[in-house]
Order: C-alpha cells, then sequence, then structure tokens
C-alpha cells in the first residue's frame, strides 16, 4: 500500500494500486471526496485497473478525481460513475468517453478538453469551469449555464476567444499558458476580475480600453498601460512585466485604488511612489 492521505477538506487521494482501500476508508469514515494521483505505473504491462464499480458503495460522495496520466485504459465500470447523484465536483482528464450532463448537481467542472466528452452545453447549475486544451475558440454554446461565475482555461489551441460576451454570468475569467492566444474580446459583460498568465502574445491590453466593468486586472505582461485611465472601475492592477516602463497613466485613473509590481530601474515610478501617489487621492 502507498500512501493514502485525507486532507483538511476530507477528501482521500490515492495511487491507483489503492483504490478499493481507499473507497472502504471514504466510506467507513463518510468523507465527501475521492482523488486518484498518477503513479509510474501508467502505460506499463499489468497496471492497476481502476474499477468505477466500486464507487456505487459511496452514493453520498460529493467531489471524484482522476489526475492526468493516470491513463483512459484502466478506467473500467465507467457508467458506475453517473450514479454519484450526489456529485458537485468532477475532475475529468482522460476519461475514455463520458456523458457530462448526466451529472445534475455538478457546480465545479475540471476537464481537459476531449471529443470523448460530451454534454458540457448542457450542465446548468455549473458555477466554476476549469478547462485545459480548449479545441475550438466559441464559448456561446456555454450561454445557457446562467450560474457560471468563473471560467478558467489553460494552453488553449486558438489564437481567439468568440461568444464569451454571451457568457452573461462570468465575473471571473482566468487565461493561463495559452500561447497562441491573441483576441479574448467582446468579454463577458459583468466581468469583474480578468488574469491572464504567461499568455506572449496576449500583451497588448489595449482591447480593454473603455471596459466599465473590470474592477481587478492582472497580467503577466503588458506593452503599455496607456488604456488603464478609460477603464471606469478598475481597482486593482497588477503585472510582472511592463514594456514601455511608462507607469504614469496610472495616475490618470480616477478608479485606481491598488497597484503591484516589482520595481525594476526601467520603470519611470517605482512601487513606493505610486502606491503613495495612489493613497494621496483618496
Amino acid at each position: 500500500m502507498t500512501d493514502i492521505r485525507i486532507d483538511e477538506q476530507g477528501v482521500v487521494a490515492c495511487d491507483p494500486v489503492d483504490f478499493a482501500a481507499a473507497v472502504a476508508l471514504a466510506r467507513e469514515r463518510a468523507l465527501p471526496g475521492l482523488w486518484i494521483r498518477p503513479d509510474s505505473q501508467a502505460g506499463k504491462p499489468g497496471a492497476p485497473l481502476l474499477p468505477l464499480g466500486l464507487l456505487r458503495s459511496l452514493p453520498s460522495l460529493r467531489s471524484f478525481g482522476i489526475a492526468e496520466g493516470v491513463g483512459p485504459e484502466r478506467i473500467v465500470e465507467l457508467d458506475a460513475i453517473y450514479e454519484l447523484a450526489e456529485l458537485e465536483k468532477l475532475t475529468v482528464h482522460g476519461f475514455p468517453r463520458l456523458e457530462l450532463h448526466r451529472f445534475a448537481s455538478l457546480r465545479i467542472l475540471m476537464m481537459h478538453d476531449d471529443p470523448a466528452i460530451v454534454g458540457l452545453e448542457r450542465l446548468t447549475s455549473l458555477r466554476q469551469l476549469y478547462v485545459t486544451g480548449l479545441r475550438k475558440g466559441e464559448l456561446g454554446y456555454l450561454a445557457g449555464n446562467t450560474e457560471l461565475v468563473e471560467l478558467h482555461l489553460t494552453r488553449v489551441l486558438v489564437d481567439a476567444l468568440r461568444g464569451l460576451e454571451c457568457l452573461a454570468a462570468v465575473r471571473t475569467l482566468q487565461l493561463s499558458h495559452c500561447a497562441k492566444l491573441r483576441a479574448i474580446t467582446p468579454l463577458p459583460p459583468r466581468l469583474d476580475n480578468l488574469r491572464i498568465l504567461k499568455c506572449g502574445k496576449l500583451s497588448s491590453l489595449a482591447c480593454l480600453r473603455g471596459n466599465d466593468s473590470i474592477t481587478a486586472l492582472y497580467a503577466s505582461a503588458i506593452d503599455d498601460l496607456e488604456f488603464v485611465p478609460s477603464m471606469t472601475r478598475l481597482v486593482r492592477l497588477g503585472f510582472e512585466k511592463l514594456t514601455s516602463g511608462r507607469l504614469d497613466p496610472v495616475l490618470d485613473s480616477k478608479s485606481l485604488r491598488a497597484i503591484d509590481f516589482a520595481a525594476k530601474k526601467s520603470y519611470s515610478h517605482t512601487p513606493e511612489a505610486l502606491r503613495a501617489a495612489l493613497a494621496a487621492r483618496r
């Protein structure tokens, strides 16, 4: 037996070889979640299987996930997962197939975009969606999910996102390690928090000029800050790299209250000087 752990939320984490033991532990202690970690056996002959039929003994399980790298060929008795009627959080990496619309109570979904996984557009109770490897840029099909408040996209495979303006409930949008991505507007109308992390071709944020919903913006790299004064509700701004080095545009913002960045000799202002200037206006 390898190391079976229980985190502070009551989620049991185990290697595939200990799946049966972890299920028994979750049943014995009435624990709410189960997480299968990757191991070194993936792709090898005789690698331990994951008989999901054992989940039938955990009808009240609220969180379940199988990590990326475990391998879809090791998942057997897949249909048993649909019997988890109270499942609220699901992590989907490498499932051989899955019909997402059969999870009526799902609130949080973490998935790798895969043609074998269907029914995402029919989920209506999701609040948080995390997608890795998005294959198509059209997102308007999610408009029917009126409770979706957080959307996190990692390593998208397209250069433009379309249909974001149809996602009326989305308040937080995070884009991470999207090497090809160049265009993201129009944005969700109620977007409050935008984070752009390591998206090399998305450093020009002129597209945010005139935005009247975003209050918090963070980006790994920004070409310049000329757009900032026109963002009427922007309160907090952060970045790692500012190509132009000019920070004076932030002083023309009537809404900005906080700024976070590391000092560089090439920058026109120090963090301390800007924060003092912003504080003096309150």
